[in-house]
């Protein structure tokens, strides 16, 4: 597949000069890192390329964002040296962010089945609004980088926040999409199930929405009719600081009827054991099902206490019986 000009043929990009191609990752073996559906080559018959994204989002100001994306040289031909440019800016055109340098790949590739690709990143500051990625080949010629699995990420401090590493041996199956495990537990790597038992589901058989970080595990907080408290510590820097912490949550929809309940978020400084801040979470299945399940990104604000090293989070659900609150996504980012 070709794209030229200003062409869109390329999923969540415009061709804006030159020519790229849209490359077959079962033909040119793709970056190990990631299940990607297409590679991008930045050059083709007119010259080098330069695509603009659609906009990507910032949505937290002062928090910090991690622009990722994996280059590699084209075995096809070309220089043994390659580079390409990253330019960030806003939605009216105006450049924003650190000057980046060139991303460079020097190192030559002999077979479309054996590419060696490399991991290349920037750091942004993030605004609030919108920004668009600019790539531009410096390449000259018919054969440029490889380009695959460009992503903005938050700089989030919580480790295991979407819950995906797990170990399973002493977790119990219910059904193929779901799963238990009780207290007192840390199957969950980096967490601690203190109280109650919760279900895990899996997204990946398409029966339940995933969250807004698309991955494929997420937690209810109530099980065998008792209601579950979850905690993980989050290392600081020991100063005064705020924070933003961030999580998505909705209530369990599958029931035949409305459920309602509660979710209470805490904070706590550690090793001080002061209380930086409680909030409580009203959540209503009503008008929502497994398809459509209502998920809903808050988040709390706090300002660590100095010489605290750690905060404990700890969601605890209030609900009755044992159907509760869907928590997933969970991060916490410095404000800076």
């Amino acid at each position: 597949m070709i794209a030229n000009g200003i062409n869109t043929l390329v999923p969540y990009w415009i061709c804006v000069h030159g020519g790229v191609q849209v490359l077959d990752p079962t033909i040119y073996n793709p970056p190990s890192n990631s299940n990607i559906t297409f590679i991008m080559h930045m050059n083709f018959y007119r010259g080098p390329g330069h695509i603009i994204s659609m906009p990507m989002y910032t949505p937290r100001k002062g928090a910090m964002y991690t622009i990722l994306m994996n280059i590699a040289d084209n075995p096809d031909g070309g220089p043994s040296k390659k580079q390409i440019m990253l330019v960030l800016f806003d939605i009216y055109g105006k450049k924003i962010g650190p000057k980046i340098e060139p991303f460079t790949i020097d190192k030559i590739n002999l077979s479309r089945q054996n590419i060696s690709w490399q991991l290349v990143s920037c750091k942004l500051k993030g605004t609030g609004d919108a920004i668009i990625l600019y790539l531009s080949s410096l390449v000259l010629g018919s054969y440029g980088l490889l380009i695959a699995n460009v992503q903005v990420n938050l700089d989030t401090l919580v480790n295991n926040g979407s819950f995906e590493n797990m170990n399973w041996n002493v977790v119990v199956s219910n059904v193929n999409y779901t799963a238990s495990l009780c207290a007192p537990s840390t199957a969950i790597t980096k967490w601690n199930l203190e109280n109650g038992c919760i279900r895990i589901y899996a997204t990946s058989l398409g029966w339940f929405q995933a969250s807004t970080d698309n991955s494929e595990l997420f937690l209810e907080l109530n099980s065998n009719s008792t209601n579950a408290s979850i905690s993980t510590n989050v290392q600081i820097s020991g100063n005064a600081f705020k924070y933003t912490l961030l999580f998505d949550i909705a209530a369990n929809p599958t029931l035949p009827y409305s459920l309602v309940g509660v979710l209470v978020v805490q904070l706590e400084g550690q090793p001080s054991g002061k209380n930086l801040n409680t909030q409580y979470f009203n959540l209503d299945s009503t008008s929502y099902s497994s398809y459509n399940i209502g998920w809903e990104t808050k988040s709390v604000d706090f300002s660590a206490t100095k010489n605290d090293t750690n905060v404990k989070i700890t969601f605890r659900s209030l609900f009755m019986g044992s159907y509760g609150p869907y928590i997933d996504n969970v991060q916490m980012f410095k404000i800076v």
